[in-house]
């Protein structure tokens, strides 16, 4: 996510299938329904898979895999206690987003008669809107993309895109938080109105995204939180920011944020979903990007069965059994969102219109990336593997080591 340079253009990461690997006799039906997915090009021996109902996942711990994992690491712990189904989804982008463009510049404070330019690009039809007396700027794309930018951080991109390299910002990042994994109940923020509880600011987030961005059946989850500090070049005033990473969810299981490219050669692509929010006071908001547009849910098939914890473990294991010791730093359950047609030079993934499918994973997370920009928080790791939970079939990046 380069949002900081240009805030029209994406470096999206499109991901491929990869190779897929499987040992059992997948059913009739799963085939039919997955064979668009990409082939089973490598095959995993000797590997026994057995299944269970989707809800048995909501106990799945790392004690109960009692088989030998000499040559990977797991982590002290999992927590898939959130699951409440398990299930194939059927997506697709926003069209003719712009129709409402009106209620999301009356949202964000924007004037009309502020408008700079439209385009027709992989996104559809692109308006901006850009004012630098009232230091504010806005992009609003027909597949549903909204960028936001306001105040320090207008400020800031003003800055970052200036010859003069003494117009330029200098960020100080001061605390990063997985609130997953971090207890933030009793943590306190600064910003430019006071101090605030950062609990309180997630919570916050999440109403206003789900009052004025509702997802219909998806939910909004703040899944990280970023503390920095914008210096003002030459006076180096100081102005703290807090930047907040929101995920969506069906029924306790995100949508992917972590999965990166895997090859240059795919029959299907990957895409991310993100959303990033930033604060410089408890209620105004200085930058806010949904990613890649705006993806809702038009139907869900819950699924009867699903491969189990530790057949998925064990598929990981022998997989990777001729790497040296690896640790694996999280282990989560994903929805990963493939698109369902196919990709050309000229077909952009995330087009109006576009369909997608998530299907259930388990994701197995090697080495966070240490890559969050200036404006947004990175969720990507360095390699990952990832198992279907109908098929079994698995992905990795690391067929690309060499």
């Amino acid at each position: 996510m380069h949002f900081k340079k240009n805030l029209l253009i994406f470096f999206v990461c499109i991901f491929s299938c990869g190779v897929l690997c499987g040992c059992h006799k997948t059913p009739q039906e799963v085939i039919d329904r997955t064979k668009d997915y990409g082939k089973n090009e490598q095959i995993a021996k000797n590997v026994d898979i057995t299944y269970y109902e989707p809800l048995e996942l909501k106990n799945a711990n790392i004690s109960d895999v009692n088989i030998d994992t000499g040559n990977i690491e797991l982590p002290d712990k999992i927590d898939f206690s959130a699951i409440e189904d398990v299930s194939l989804l059927h997506m697709s982008y926003e069209k003719d987003f712009l129709s409402d463009k009106d209620q999301y510049l009356q949202l964000f404070g924007v004037n009309k008669n502020t408008f700079s330019e439209s385009s027709d690009g992989m996104l559809g039809v692109c308006e901006t809107y850009d004012s630098k007396t009232e230091k504010k700027g806005f992009n609003i794309s027909d597949n549903g993309f909204i960028s936001y930018y306001a105040g320090v951080t207008y400020d800031y991109i003003v800055g970052e895109n200036a010859d003069d390299e003494d117009a330029q910002f200098q960020t100080i990042i001061n605390n990063e938080y997985d609130i997953d994994t971090n207890d933030i109940s009793e943590t306190n923020i600064t910003l430019n109105d006071g101090s605030i509880n950062l609990l309180k600011m997630c919570r916050k987030a999440e109403k206003w995204l789900t009052k004025k961005m509702p997802a219909g059946q998806l939910e909004y989850h703040i899944s990280d939180a970023l503390t920095k500090t914008l210096l003002y070049p030459q006076d180096k005033k100081e102005s703290p920011v807090l930047t907040l990473c929101a995920e969506l969810e069906y029924k306790g299981i995100r949508l992917n944020n972590h999965v990166s490219q895997i090859s240059d050669n795919s029959e299907k692509k990957l895409v991310g979903c993100d959303i990033n929010i930033s604060y410089d006071t408890q209620n105004t908001i200085t930058f806010f990007s949904n990613g890649k547009g705006t993806i809702k849910l038009n139907s869900a098939e819950s699924l009867e069965k699903i491969v189990d914890f530790k057949s998925a473990v064990n598929l990981v294991n022998k997989k990777l059994a001729d790497f040296n010791k690896l640790k694996i730093e999280k282990i989560i359950p994903l929805y990963v969102i493939y698109s369902t047609y196919d990709i050309d030079t000229n077909d952009y993934i995330s087009a109006p219109g576009k369909s997608v499918d998530a299907r259930p994973v388990y994701a197995f997370l090697f080495n966070k990336k240490d890559e969050n920009e200036d404006l947004g928080i990175s969720k990507e790791y360095e390699h990952f593997v990832i198992v279907d939970m109908e098929t079994g079939e698995l992905t990795t990046d690391f067929e690309n080591l060499g």
